[in-house]
C-alpha cells in the first residue's frame, strides 16, 4: 500500500463488531472509511488478525485498552493478498483494530478479517511480534527520508529478517526483504535492491503467492530500466502483467501496463506505446481507478504530444485535469498543467 495516512479520515464507530476467534467477517470498504472491530483478550495471549484483500487495499492499526496505538501494518501493495497483525495482551481488555482504507479515493472493494484462536504467548510469538515491531519501526524511519534515517531502517529492516528465519517465517522473511530491497534503491545501492527482490521472489513463488511475485517482478524491471537494459525490464514488466492478469489485480495490470508504456516510448516505438497506455485507460475506467485514470490520460497526452497531434493531446490533457482536480490528485494535477504549458 505504502501511501500516506489521510488524517481527515474517520473511523466508523457507529458500529464497533466484537471479533470471535475464527469466526472470518466480510464487509466492503470504501476509499476514505475506516471499520473498527474489538478483540477481546487476557494479558499475556496471543492473537493474530488477517485481513484478505478483494478489491481493496488496507492498512491496519492495531490499539491497546487503554487507546495507545500499538502497530501499523502496511506490508503487502494491490487490491489482493492479506494484510497480518501479530499481538500479544499485556493487558486483560478490548483491544482495537482499525482497517484503513487507501488511498482516499479508492473504489468499493471487500475484504475479509479474521482473528486466531487465542493462545498462551510462546518463544516463537514474541520472536515474531519483534520481528513485527522491527519493521513498523524500519517503515517509520524509512518514510522520514533522511539518508541516516534510510540508514537506520535498513537496520530495521535485516534485524526482521534475521528474527523471521530464525523461527522459518517464510511470509515474514519475505515482507523484510520488500522493505529492504526499497530502501537500498531509495540509497541508490541498485544491485543490493535487486538481489534482496530477488530472494523475495524465490520465497514468494515457494509460498503460491502469485501476487507478491508479480511485485518482485515489477520492481525488478524497475531496476533493469534504470540501468538501460530495456528488454530485461521489459521482460520482468511482461512476467508481472501475466501473474497480475492470472490472479485477476486489474489495478496493478494497468500501473505494469502504463509502465511498459513508457519503456516502449523512451525506446521510440510509439505505436505500441500508445496500445498499452490504451488498454491500461481502460482498465482503469472499468474498475473505477480514478487515479490510474488521471495516470493514464497524461501517459496519453504525452505520446500525442511526442507525435505533434496537438488537438488530441490537449484533449487528454484536460481530461486528466479536470479528474485530477475532482479527486484532489495534486501530483496529477501538477503533470497535467506542465503538459498544457507545452501547448
Amino acid at each position: 500500500s505504502n501511501q500516506a495516512a489521510v488524517h481527515s479520515q474517520q473511523p466508523d464507530d457507529s458500529h464497533r463488531i466484537t471479533l470471535t476467534p475464527r469466526k472470518p467477517i466480510e464487509r466492503e470498504l470504501s476509499g476514505g472509511q475506516i471499520h473498527t472491530y474489538l478483540i477481546e483478550a487476557t494479558a499475556n495471549q496471543h492473537f493474530q488478525v488477517t485481513v484478505q484483500k478483494r478489491g481493496i487495499d488496507v492498512v491496519l492499526g492495531l490499539f491497546a485498552p487503554d487507546g495507545k496505538k500499538l502497530v501499523e501494518i502496511d506490508l503487502t501493495s494491490g487490491m489482493l493478498g492479506s494484510e497480518s497483525a501479530s499481538m500479544i495482551a499485556e493487558a486483560t481488555g478490548a483491544y482495537r483494530l482499525e482497517v484503513r482504507a487507501i488511498p482516499p479515493m479508492a473504489p468499493t472493494g471487500k475484504y475479509t478479517v479474521t482473528v486466531s484462536q487465542m493462545d498462551k504467548a510462546t518463544e516463537q510469538d514474541r520472536i515474531h511480534l519483534t520481528a513485527q515491531t522491527r519493521l513498523a519501526e524500519g517503515e517509520q524511519l524509512h518514510m522520514r527520508g533522511e539518508p541516516e534515517s534510510l540508514q537506520r531502517a535498513i537496520q530495521m529492516y535485516a534485524d526482521a529478517l534475521a528474527l523471521y528465519r530464525s523461527t522459518g517465517n517464510h511470509d515474514g522473511e519475505a515482507n523484510a526483504l520488500r522493505r529492504l530491497g526499497e530502501a537500498y534503491h531509495d540509497i541508490r545501492e541498485p544491485k543490493t535492491a535487486l538481489d534482496a527482490w530477488d530472494q523475495e521472489r524465490l520465497l514468494r513463488i515457494a509460498a503460491g503467492d502469485r501476487g507478491g511475485e508479480a511485485h518482485a517482478l515489477y520492481k525488478m524491471g524497475t531496476i533493469y530500466d534504470e540501468w538501460e537494459e530495456k528488454q530485461k525490464a521489459l521482460d520482468y514488466n511482461n512476467q508481472a502483467l501475466v501473474r497480475q492478469h492470472e490472479i485477476g489485480d486489474r489495478a496493478s495490470e494497468a500501473n505494469t501496463l502504463i509502465t511498459i508504456g513508457w519503456i516502449y516510448c523512451r525506446i521510440l516505438e510509439k505505436q505500441r506505446a500508445l496500445n498499452y497506455f490504451q488498454q491500461a485507460l481502460s482498465i482503469c475506467h472499468a474498475i473505477g481507478d480514478l487515479v490510474g485514470e488521471s495516470y493514464a490520460l497524461l501517459a496519453l497526452s504525452s505520446i500525442f504530444t511526442s507525435k505533434a497531434e496537438r488537438q488530441r493531446a490537449l484533449g487528454y490533457s484536460q481530461q486528466a485535469l479536470s479528474l485530477s482536480r475532482a479527486i484532489g490528485n495534486r501530483k496529477g494535477e501538477a503533470y497535467a498543467l506542465h503538459n498544457l504549458a507545452w501547448h
